[in-house]
């Protein structure tokens, strides 16, 4: 079984949005292991297609990376709490100045399961 059942978990930083912690776990041979991530409260994006049936792209610089990207939109929750569809119409209007008259739920998936875990919820937009 691919299962690993924690023991503890320690804070190591706690920022304004994101975390960062280490966890014990125990593995299925019971051996006894650390597990480092971060831990977020996740984010939506919206594939938007304009009135001409093109994509909406936005153009950012990413310092992590140290280059400019482009992305669909996107944002992280304020909160474990917040509502994803709210957050999604949010970040299209913030980041491109679109609307859209119609919203549908396309995806939810983990990004980088192997070091967080945030989860991305992806919505198409018309």
């Amino acid at each position: 079984m691919l299962f690993e059942k924690k023991i503890s978990k320690k804070t190591l930083y706690q920022g304004k949005v994101i975390s960062f912690c280490i966890d014990r776990v125990k593995l299925p041979n019971n051996k006894i292991v650390s597990r480092e991530y971060m831990d977020h409260p996740g984010a939506v994006a919206v594939v938007a297609i304009d009135k001409d049936e093109k994509l909406v792209f936005v153009k950012q610089y990413r310092h992590p990376v140290g280059e400019v990207t482009f992305e669909i939109p996107a944002g992280k929750l304020v909160s474990k709490k917040d509502k994803h569809l709210k957050r999604a119409k949010a970040e299209l209007l913030e980041e491109t100045g679109y609307s859209a008259k119609k919203f549908k739920h396309l995806l939810d998936f983990w990004p980088t399961p192997a070091f967080s875990n945030e989860k991305l919820r992806i919505y198409i937009a018309w």
